[in-house]
């Protein structure tokens, strides 16, 4: 009896956008991928041709190409592919094809009884439509793998390991750093910050610190990110010991703050909600590298964030920023958050108008802002903007 591990193939209607079959193929994992498109989109097979050249080892049937809105010639072409892989675990994936092609995938399916499914993106499930359901099949992928989708490569920016402390010591600056006031503390900070690397900061007070700030600088040397640290009258001196330090302490902690509290988001069941979280990335592309603060993703579903810890934080030139990265990595699909530790101005301050201005330019381009006095709403609003989100994913 031979005991050889049969084949699986994949074979995909394709008609529309791509995505679907992408995530189709990294969550099958098949040995053998084919391709029923229409002949009036033939950039759509080209683009998922070309993500096919990112998967090792996986072979290619050789494409066919049909009228989209021909049942019969969809069905026809469909079940001459199953037949073709007969000694194959065949499943047929109709997501992306028109409404009449799937109307046609569905008919071949049942008459060949192979296994059909339907990457509902929205909901974040592979639905199976005929045969019997595949166990472990679901949308548990990568930041890496979700980024071949789109011909991206990451790399990361930040190593805790760089830093004079450890990771444990590293978090527990980021979780008093939102929990106290310490913005005075940052903002003086940056304003005395000079040179790189290991360096002693002499800064002048024009003023006597109040009691949170010294506090905050307090706390920062007993974590460790300084050393040395004098509070005198006029001045205030401590030692960075090393450039990763000072990067840490001038927003990396906050990026940090929000992995952590994705990283240890569970759902009722007590289940990781994202399968991956990462922060501090660089992603890159041929034609460019862009940055990214945050990179969430919840059963194939990216939710991304830009985290910012400046004064001036409510710049529209942060929400293109954001917009843009999106719009790299599937657009509307795209979830995202702007996160800053910047609380929202009073109804009465100065501000104020600016701010709604911002909350405006925000909302036409469907981000989600958190500010520095919700930012303990942070686990709820992360939960929410990946299983319920704001904005449709479309």
């Amino acid at each position: 009896m031979d005991h050889t591990p049969k084949r699986k193939v994949m074979i995909m209607l394709v008609g529309g956008r791509q995505v679907p079959n992408a995530l189709g193929i990294l969550a099958y994992k098949p040995d053998v991928v084919g391709f029923i498109a229409s002949r009036d989109t033939p950039q759509d097979l080209q683009k998922i041709k070309e993500f096919t050249k990112t998967i090792p080892n996986l072979d290619v049937l050789k494409p066919v190409e049909v009228d989209a809105f021909s049942m019969s010639a969809v069905a026809d072409a469909c079940e001459e592919m199953i037949t073709q892989q007969a000694n194959a675990e065949t499943v047929l994936n109709l997501t992306t094809g028109t409404t009449i092609m799937s109307l046609g995938g569905y008919e071949a399916a049942k008459r060949q009884r192979v296994t059909s499914v339907y990457v509902a993106t929205a909901i974040g499930k592979i639905i199976t439509v005929t045969g019997s359901s595949i166990p472990g099949l679901d949308l548990g992928i990568t930041v890496n793998e979700y980024l071949t989708i789109y011909g991206r490569t990451s790399r990361e920016t930040f190593l805790f390991s760089k830093l004079s402390i450890n990771q444990k010591a590293a978090l527990e600056v980021a979780r008093f750093l939102v929990n106290t006031d310490a913005r005075e503390c940052l903002s003086l900070m940056r304003r005395w910050n000079r040179g790189t690397d290991k360096r002693t900061i002499h800064g002048k007070l024009n003023s006597p610190l109040n009691s949170e700030t010294i506090n905050a600088f307090m706390r920062l040397k007993q974590l460790g990110l300084i050393q040395g640290l004098s509070i005198q009258s006029q001045q205030v001196s401590y030692l960075i010991p090393c450039e990763p330090n000072w990067k840490y302490l001038d927003g990396t902690w906050l990026e940090a703050y929000c992995w952590e509290t994705a990283q240890s988001l569970k759902d009722s069941s007590g289940r990781p909600v994202f399968d991956e979280v990462r922060f501090s990335l660089e992603i890159v592309s041929q034609a460019a590298v862009s940055e990214i603060d945050l990179f969430c993703l919840h059963q194939g579903q990216p939710l991304i964030a830009s985290c910012k810890t400046e004064d001036l934080s409510f710049k529209t030139q942060y929400l293109e920023e954001l917009q843009s990265r999106a719009d790299m990595l599937g657009g509307r699909f795209c979830g995202k958050l702007f996160i800053t530790n910047m609380p929202a101005p009073s109804p009465n301050a100065q501000k104020r108008r600016d701010f709604d201005r911002f909350l405006e330019q925000a909302k036409a381009r469907e981000i989600v802002v958190v500010t520095g006095d919700h930012l303990a709403d942070l686990p709820k609003v992360l939960l929410t903007e990946a299983t319920r989100p704001t904005y449709p994913r479309l």
